[in-house]
């Protein structure tokens, strides 16, 4: 997996690649709720999905297999600290502006 510091692309406010995936979130920190961008490597796709969807592919690669109720998910983006929390049976995912994460995962 690589972690890519985004640099003069506003838009873009995350972006991680593993083997077979880039995982993106667009730019949230000027009020709108986020929006996740996935792209397929060996396909070449890419898809824009709803921030709860997103969520469910990418802690997939953390190892986590049970399926998401969107219900369950809390999101709270924090201005200040430049960065948006996820919470959820999943456990609390933290990613920064700066493209650092923070996973603690829940005992299953």
């Amino acid at each position: 997996m690589t972690e890519q510091e985004i640099e003069g692309n506003e838009e873009i406010f995350f972006s991680l690649e593993t083997k077979d995936f880039r995982y993106e979130i667009l730019n949230s920190l000027n009020g709108t709720p986020p929006i996740g961008r996935i792209f397929d490597n060996t396909n070449q796709q890419t898809d824009e999905v709803d921030i709860q969807t997103w969520l469910q592919f990418f802690v997939k690669e953390f190892g986590y297999t049970e399926e998401l109720n969107p219900e369950e998910i809390q999101i709270q983006v924090d201005k200040e600290t430049g960065s948006i929390k996820f919470n959820g049976p999943f456990g609390l995912l933290q990613i920064f502006k700066d493209c650092n994460i923070t996973y603690d995962r829940y005992p299953t």
